[in-house]
């Protein structure tokens, strides 16, 4: 849920894909390869990585102060990621907006970990399965 003091889209959750020496963030060696927030931005993170992102709006979206308020009184939200080698894919959808990105890593790296972030929110309850 995003907090009573957000008054903004981007107050929201992030997913975070990054590769680090421990698998915390920020700390040695940590590349980040996406940064993707539930409304849709994104920023290019990494020059050894290839991102691609789709975003939709469906008929039924009520536009971002609906959008902003529903996020406020918290809701749950499934992510689906998938890695095959070097790519990941993840695909979410949210009040109206679906979230498709690609992400390919350029190097050869073994580990990669997903967090979850943002600014002005409170994250609770996740839950991770590995098929």
């Amino acid at each position: 849920m995003s907090l009573p003091t957000a008054r903004l889209v981007w107050h929201c959750p992030y997913i975070n894909i990054f590769s680090s020496d421990s698998g915390l963030v920020n700390d040695r060696n940590y590349r980040e390869y996406m940064l993707l927030r539930l409304d849709g931005e994104n920023w290019k993170s990494d020059d050894h990585v290839e991102n691609k992102v789709k975003v939709d709006t469906a008929d039924d979206f009520e536009g971002w102060e609906h959008w902003k308020d529903r996020n406020r009184e918290g809701l749950d939200i499934e992510v689906i990621i998938t890695r095959k080698s070097n790519t990941i894919t993840m695909h979410t959808e949210n009040l109206g907006i679906t979230l498709d990105s690609v992400t390919t890593i350029l190097d050869d790296v073994k580990d990669v970990y997903i967090s979850i972030t943002g600014d002005q929110v409170a994250v609770s309850d996740i839950h991770a399965e590995s098929i």
